[in-house]
């Protein structure tokens, strides 16, 4: 078995696992597990397969999906560079959370629900650190270290693709899906796990310390400051319906950010590869050298990852 196709029988598996999980949670609500365990729990539950891939079924040879899993470390430098293309792809997952979620409760208000309660450090840990550890492990250590030696800008997508639906919902698939595709880039840029390990975790802790921050501050306005909070938000509103003539000046504004957002994250991966002796790579994966590239046997879309894929859209289209 090749490693392409080792790596799309590892996305099958770990879709499996995620579905009967949600079912088993489902079937069981009154389990008598707490709130840190029930959010962490499945996230080690969700790496055994790529655990056993990688320490269990090793063979030392040039197809063996273990040696593609690369956790070197990186400098402070290049640690603030993945904390800054991390922050400027901020707004364009913010927007695509927005458009995903209106008229309804977007995921990441039921996950933090979920915490509501818990310690800080412990929620730090059940979002931020254990999820970036675990899924980077799986995605772009395991199966993104296998898919790009086929296809680098294939493999970029597929990945992606694969981890937004491991999320099996559609406003956390749209936002995943474009943190996946800087993530790749962040391992291709350094040539380590570690930098998409590092920006995952400073994603998902940012949303955990604003939620705590947010609910600090609500916890301590008095009813009066609610009454002018309100009053506030319905005038702004009236000035929004009298002001629709700004409306075009107001898009513009809001589009310039993101162009300056998308901007910033190019820079800062090219950057980061510099930074890290991979200077231009970045351009090349994009080059027509980089795009017609086919150095590995397998293919990228065979039963296993079809397999995977639909089972993941077939739960968000009855489900999500």
């Amino acid at each position: 078995m090749t490693d392409v196709r080792k790596a799309n029988a590892l996305f099958a598996m770990t879709m499996l696992i995620q579905i009967a999980q949600i079912f088993i949670f489902a079937a069981f609500p009154n389990i008598g597990i707490d709130a840190f365990t029930a959010m962490v729990l499945p996230e080690l539950v969700l790496i055994l397969p790529s655990v056993f891939y990688v320490f269990v079924l090793k063979n030392g040879e040039k197809d063996d999906i273990s040696q593609e899993v690369d956790y070197k470390l990186i400098s402070l430098k290049s640690i603030g560079l993945v904390a800054l293309v991390t922050y400027a792809a901020q707004p364009i997952t913010s927007l695509l959370n927005m458009l995903t979620s209106i008229n309804q409760e977007s995921a990441g208000e039921a996950i933090a629900n979920m915490f509501d309660g818990m310690p800080y450090i412990a929620a730090l840990i059940a979002v931020g650190l254990v999820p970036a550890v675990c899924e980077e492990f799986v995605f772009r250590g395991c199966i993104y270290g296998a898919l790009r030696k086929k296809n680098r800008v294939l493999a970029i997508v597929i990945t992606s693709i694969m981890f937004g639906l491991l999320h099996l919902n559609l406003n956390q698939f749209s936002y995943a899906f474009a943190l996946g595709i800087v993530l790749c880039l962040m391992v291709e840029a350094t040539g380590t796990v570690l930098s998409s390990t590092i920006a995952h975790f400073i994603f998902n802790g940012t949303s955990v310390t604003l939620t705590y921050i947010l609910t600090a501050i609500q916890n301590n306005l008095t009813e009066e400051d609610i009454a002018q909070l309100e009053q506030n938000a319905n005038a702004s509103g009236t000035t929004m319906v009298a002001g629709y003539e700004d409306m075009l000046t107001s898009i513009v504004v809001i589009l310039l950010i993101y162009f300056f957002a998308v901007y910033v994250v190019v820079k800062g991966l090219s950057k980061l590869s510099k930074n890290n002796g991979k200077e231009g790579v970045i351009r090349s994966i994009f080059s027509k050298e980089g795009l017609l590239e086919n150095n590995s046997e397998g293919r990228m879309f065979d039963i296993y990852s079809i397999l995977g894929i639909a089972i993941g859209v077939l739960f968000i289209v009855i489900f999500g």
